[in-house]
């Protein structure tokens, strides 16, 4: 006797090498799939012929046992089809659906699929609705060699799962609050849209999501959430708006992906960049402080287009192994935060170590290398410390300064006179030096016209401070070593000699340096 396998294979090849005239739903009223009486001619669709659901009436068909059909039509866009809890509806051939079909409308705890047993196409202008959680409600492939091909203008909606081998090029939405829609088990090709809104929540699972050029995964509304778990995304764009946001509850890559909207990383997982990553105003929160996290670049492509990099400590940057040219943080995207750099960057955009109104540090293990665009922000709390420059360490090899400092005061923030805070610094036993300096330093208005910010380099430390102008050697007294100190400054072309602000050292710096002496300190 020939096994269930071998008959289905007999079954499928006929199917394909002869095909048949489907057999039509009989009268525009409500029935069951497998009664005979309910079809013209009076049989119940097999593997060997399609079924066909025509009639311009409502009516709904439930599918009541486990059905094998070999194709499916519902030109009826009245029409309802519904496979019922604890049923599976088997394709041999595909879907041409402008109707609804429902898989599992009431969420009954009972596994109902739509199942394909060979490659085939959804299309039409219809609609699948799943309404089950965990395995209620599912769409599957039965094997990676079943490919089903998801054509526009049909949607697929609801909550459910979704374990086919899937090429989506339509609209996938996760559409009910606070219901899961989960893709799993086998790897989704994504050249439309898949998207949740309304607070419901998009699971992709254990799997890769290959996206074309125009794919998109898009959340919308408050609390609307795609988690990531183990999964890898690939090229297309991944948008959050309107308070929804990606999640990565588990290792993530994105390879050659483009961000809208904040994405975070839940602690002690690892976020692994490829290809580079693209912000479209898009946001990493990486890191809680919970547990450690990596976020791993796996090339020397970097970050580029305008967003933000939050380290949220402890956290570990790395980048591929060996030698080679520091990996580009571009120039329209700030880092900042707290954690450890563990890979060779370059800092072309901005970069800002710490959190306002608490402090934090960035360890760089490796070299970060300065450039004319990069800008430093310095941010100062109510408390008179540096906070967002917490401290910022500097280990291995020689730094170069370059770019631009900014100085900013936190709200309620009284600067004193004598206030001095480290923002970048560089233990003793950790060799190699600082060099260079910022070439321009934005700094906020002082408390006092007679006083200023100035930046204090030294081998191993930049620090600020809130000093009085006139004194120019900060001993507390003005006298005459000040005039001496500030003739230094000036013929050596310190731009703290530059007390007119005109990028010249003459004549007028000194007689801008004689009035500020005449007013004194605070």
């Amino acid at each position: 006797m020939p096994t269930a396998q071998v008959v289905l294979t007999i079954a499928i090849a006929a199917v394909t090498a002869h095909g048949s005239q489907p057999i039509q739903w009989a009268q525009p009223l409500d029935g069951a799939w497998n009664n005979p009486a309910n079809w013209n001619p009076a049989v119940v669709p097999g593997v060997a012929q399609g079924a066909l659901l025509a009639f311009d009436h409502p009516y709904a068909v439930s599918v009541t046992t486990n059905v094998l059909v070999g194709s499916l039509s519902i030109p009826n866009s009245l029409a309802t089809l519904v496979i019922q809890p604890g049923r599976t509806l088997g394709m041999l051939g595909p879907v041409v659906n402008d109707a609804v079909i429902e898989i599992n409308p009431t969420n009954a705890d009972l596994d109902s699929a739509l199942r394909f047993h060979t490659s085939a196409s959804i299309s039409g202008s219809g609609l699948i609705r799943l309404g089950g959680e965990t395995i209620r409600a599912r769409i599957l492939s039965t094997s990676a060699a079943s490919i089903v091909t998801h054509e526009p203008p049909h949607t697929i909606a609801g909550f459910g799962r979704i374990e086919a081998v899937l090429v989506n090029n339509a609209l996938i939405s996760a559409d009910r609050t606070f219901r899961d829609l989960i893709f799993t088990t086998h790897p989704v090709v994504n050249n439309g849209t898949i998207e949740a809104r309304n607070r419901a929540l998009l699971r992709f699972l254990n799997i890769d999501v290959d996206q074309g050029p125009d794919g998109l995964i898009v959340l919308e509304d408050f609390n609307t959430v795609a988690n990531l778990f183990n999964a890898t995304i690939r090229s297309g764009a991944l948008r959050a708006s309107g308070g929804a946001e990606f999640k990565a509850p588990g290792d993530t890559t994105l390879d050659a992906v483009t961000l809208s909207g904040p994405l975070t990383l839940f602690a002690g997982s690892t976020l692994s960049i490829a290809n580079g990553l693209t912000l479209d105003q898009g946001i990493l929160h990486l890191g809680a402080v919970s547990g450690g996290n990596t976020l791993a670049f796996q090339d020397r492509i970097g970050v580029h287009g305008e967003g933000e990099i939050r380290l949220l400590g402890p956290i570990i940057v790395t980048g591929p192994a060996g030698p080679g040219e520091p990996i580009p943080i571009g120039s329209g995207v700030r880092l900042t935060g707290a954690g450890t750099i563990d890979t060779d960057l370059i800092i072309e955009g901005t970069i800002s170590p710490g959190f306002e109104n608490a402090g934090g540090t960035l360890f760089a293990r490796r070299l970060l290398t300065f450039t004319e665009s990069t800008v430093f922000d310095a941010h100062l709390d109510g408390r008179g410390r540096v906070i967002q420059q917490d401290t910022f360490t500097q280990p291995d090899a020689m730094q170069q300064l370059d770019g631009t400092l900014v100085l900013t005061v936190g709200d309620g923030y009284e600067p004193q006179t004598g206030d001095r805070v480290t923002i970048i610094r560089r233990p003793l036993n950790v060799p190699g030096v600082f060099e260079g300096r910022f070439h321009t330093v934005v700094t906020p208005t002082p408390p006092d016209p007679r006083l200023a910010y100035r930046v204090e380099y030294d081998p191993r430390s930049v620090s600020v401070t809130l000093h009085c102008v006139a004194d120019m050697n900060d001993d507390g007294q003005l006298n005459i070593f000040d005039f001496f100190f500030f003739t230094s400054l000036w013929e050596s072309g310190d731009p703290a000699a530059d007390l007119n602000g005109d990028g010249l050292f003459n004549f007028f710096d000194f007689v801008a340096y004689l009035n500020l002496f005449n007013q004194g300190c605070p």
